[in-house]
């Protein structure tokens, strides 16, 4: 009975096990954090882009149509279309002095001007 009371050595094995399994969960937790990290920020990047494209190409449609207006005196019309959300965020456009695309969480906000066709 002496002999298996001072043998540790099984002791030893779990605790390197325990160790090593906390070890590899700290390091997987970590990764798929920072993953989702990366992705998030990815998203807001590419929502932005999209978003100043929309309102560039919103712009240029207005602006042409005064042009259109202003040499032709005519009626003119220009279809946009325009994309359900922008990298999975939704969306809304304004328009005064220039044109506002923003998401509706508050992630992005993007503008462009809409040029005078005096």
């Amino acid at each position: 009975m002496r002999g298996i009371i001072r043998n540790k050595k099984a002791v030893s094995n779990v605790l390197g096990y325990l160790i090593s399994f906390t070890i590899a969960s700290i390091v997987m937790v970590s990764a798929v954090y920072s993953v989702g990290d990366i992705v998030n920020e990815k998203q807001s990047e590419v929502a932005r882009i999209q978003a100043l494209n929309l309102a560039n190409k919103i712009a240029d449609a207005i602006t042409e149509c005064g042009q259109m207006w202003e040499a032709t005196n005519v009626e003119y019309e220009k279809t946009i279309d325009l994309p359900l959300n922008l990298a999975g965020k939704k969306y809304f456009i304004e328009a005064s002095d220039a044109i506002y695309v923003k998401t509706t969480d508050g992630s992005v906000n993007e503008s462009c001007t809409i040029y005078n066709t005096d």
